[in-house]
């Protein structure tokens, strides 16, 4: 099944408030599925260790929740769109050094699933991205 995932990440207040993360999963321009999920500012969770809640680790999050579904599900080399140019280009490229707890998660999915990260620039009326943001925003508030 080839699938485009797009994920979004947010925190208010930025650092250190609660924290919100989605992903949606598209197949045939279809939702096929989404997730989303609230972290309450700096409670730890299993992926998290003494790091406060920011915007780039809810992103990470996101990506990290949306490749263990992949993962749990056997999809494979997911097409994944992201909006946090630090997601893609760590992904793509290996660069970037913040969030070593959660990248290092990241980097064992990857080898794993094997995806492909794509950029989306945000608040831009893309209708998944925008999607993303909304569950990701309405996360952290509840």
């Amino acid at each position: 099944m080839i699938v485009d995932i797009y994920t979004d990440g947010s925190c208010y207040p930025n650092p250190g408030g609660n924290g919100g993360w989605a992903f949606i999963i598209i197949h045939n321009n279809l939702v096929f599925y989404e997730e989303s999920g609230k972290i309450s500012d700096n409670l730890m969770t299993n992926l998290t260790t003494s790091y406060p809640n920011t915007n780039n680790r809810m992103e990470t999050i996101a990506c990290i929740k949306a490749l263990e579904y992949c993962n749990k599900f056997n999809i494979l080399s997911p097409v994944i769109h992201s909006d946090s140019k630090l997601i893609v280009q760590f992904s793509s490229k290996g660069i970037g050094t913040k969030n070593r707890d959660l990248i290092n998660k990241l980097i064992k999915l990857n080898r794993i699933i094997k995806p492909i990260y794509e950029w989306v620039k945000s608040h831009n009326n893309h209708k998944w991205n925008d999607r993303a943001d909304e569950l990701a925003s309405y996360k952290y508030k509840v």
